[in-house]
């Protein structure tokens, strides 16, 4: 081989040696990027619906006739149990709830849940987390009473007004989705939609899921806190003032987050002239929740 021939040969395999280098360098940094934005766990939208379609209902309130005039959302939570937005359902005479061709009557149980024996007894899966902005998302809802759909969007930010947390989003919703759920990838549920009609295009929000195991937990202590609250109320009616002050007392020990029972403490003390034993007990309230005491008086706030 000539001197010449060794030349074109030894430019050829370093242009296909070059080329190989940019092939490689490529399809690592391809790879890579592939490797950052893509989720194994995440599902498709078609997935998110074939599970949140035994999850999700239609919410029907009826009339006296047991006609429906009103059509919302609701989502199994748990074995016969399901959340909604509850502005949907005050004051309803009656409720039943539609998943395809079966009809399951259902009533109020406690704030935002719903009781409705034989539904269902596997509930969708919560995400404790706040998302962050620009995460997918997914509202499986009622729109227009026009039966379970679903839509995506993303989360647009975590919003803060009186005291509570929203999830603003952009998956589009309609009437009849409040109470319906917004799901992210993997199909865990993020937050259950509130629908208010509002200026502007894609301004919608969602009440965080993490919120009604505290609403579960507040409830329980709610209805623990009724049983001390209907004997208090009797004591007080029959003057007996050391008795109140001794069920107060043990109130305030069964529920120690209570400021409710450190203000019937504090009452009986007053009542009895136990002036100092009332001034601990209102200090006790105003230090548990110091918005109960206001310029000097009491607000009661029917809450434990």
């Amino acid at each position: 081989m000539s001197r010449y021939q060794q030349h074109v040969v030894f430019n050829k395999l370093l242009a296909m040696l070059q080329r190989l280098k940019l092939v490689l360098h490529y399809g690592v940094l391809i790879g890579g990027l592939m490797g950052v934005t893509h989720d194994a766990s995440a599902l498709s939208a078609q997935e998110i619906y074939r599970q949140a379609e035994h999850q999700v209902f239609i919410l029907e309130v009826l009339n006296e006739k047991g006609e429906a005039f009103s059509y919302h959302t609701a989502v199994l939570i748990e074995a016969d149990t399901l959340a909604t937005q509850c502005e949907s359902v005050q004051g309803a005479p009656s409720l039943q709830l539609r998943q395809g061709t079966e009809i399951y009557p259902t009533q109020i149980a406690r704030t935002v849940f719903l009781h409705a024996p034989g539904v269902g007894a596997s509930g969708v899966k919560l995400r404790d987390d706040t998302p962050p902005a620009g995460t997918p998302v997914y509202a499986v809802s009622n729109a227009l009473g026009l039966g379970i759909g679903i839509t995506s969007g993303v989360v647009s930010g975590v919003r803060a007004a009186q005291g509570e947390i929203f999830i603003q989003h952009t998956a589009a919703i309609a009437p009849g989705s409040e109470g319906g759920g917004l799901f992210d990838t993997e199909g865990r549920l993020l937050g259950l939609i509130s629908y208010r009609q509002r200026d502007g295009q894609n301004v919608n929000f969602a009440i965080p899921a993490q919120w009604l195991k505290e609403i579960s937990q507040r409830a329980a202590s709610a209805d623990a806190a009724e049983a001390w609250r209907v004997k208090a109320l009797d004591l007080e009616r029959s003057a007996k003032w050391d008795d109140l002050a001794a069920h107060a007392m043990a109130w305030s020990k069964a529920l120690a987050d209570s400021t409710e029972a450190w203000l019937w403490l504090g009452s009986a003390q007053t009542q009895r002239r136990d002036w100092p034993a009332a001034e601990l007990a209102y200090r006790e309230a105003l230090r548990h929740e110091p918005s109960t005491i206001q310029g000097g008086g009491l607000r009661w706030r029917g809450c434990c």
